[in-house]
């Protein structure tokens, strides 16, 4: 006569819980900063995007005026606002997604100017992620920066990238990512500081 045997099934002891529980959270605590990191390099390569799109509305705009860029606001933010919306109909082009200073409801404040010399004033730190020197034309030296994201190197600028650094934009077009504010136009000896617009006179400051 054949017995059957019995199986024991058994759960987890407590002990075993809470060391599946600890290693959990391990992993999780060795994952977030992983993610985290990802999440803002994808950021940061929709913010060169960004810039990468400004510089080129400001070069059909310099097109269509003889080299000229857009200037005459009293920053130069109201300058950049004059791209919108003849030479970039979308506002988020405008806000960078890294820029906790501009969020949606104020970058969707941004109006259209009708005519594309008059200054837009609706440009502001609030709703436009991204300054901009509006002392240069096309016949300028290829090394100045046009516009770049803030850096968050004062209460005047926003956190952006975690105070990282930030993307800039050259006047030849091309976008780079830079740790220093100290990236401008280099005279032999030292570079100028975009931001606090002073260091060898090529008028590199990005005005917001």
């Amino acid at each position: 006569m054949c017995k059957l045997k019995k199986w024991r099934i058994s759960g987890f002891t407590l002990i075993e819980l809470l060391v599946v529980i600890a290693i959990i959270g391990i992993l999780v605590s060795l994952l977030l900063p992983v993610l985290a990191k990802a999440r803002e390099s994808s950021r940061r390569t929709h913010c060169a995007s960004n810039l990468k799109h400004i510089g080129l509305a400001l070069r059909m705009y310099a097109n269509d005026q003889d080299d000229a860029l857009p200037a005459g606001g009293s920053t130069g933010m109201e300058s950049l606002g004059t791209l919108y919306n003849k030479y970039i109909s979308d506002r988020k082009v405008f806000r960078c997604p890294s820029d906790s200073g501009v969020n949606e409801a104020n970058n969707l404040n941004l109006t259209a100017v009708s005519d594309i010399l008059t200054p837009n004033t609706s440009f502001t730190i609030a709703g436009c992620s991204y300054g901009y020197d509006d002392t240069h034309t096309l016949k300028d030296d290829s090394g100045v920066i046009l516009a770049a994201d803030a850096q968050g190197t004062s209460t005047a600028n926003s956190d952006n990238h975690n105070l990282a650094g930030q993307n800039i934009l050259y006047l030849d077009g091309h976008v780079e990512w830079k740790g220093t504010t100290t990236c401008g136009y280099y005279n032999g000896s030292a570079y100028d500081d975009i931001y606090s617009g002073t260091g060898n006179g090529t008028d590199t400051y990005i005005a917001q």
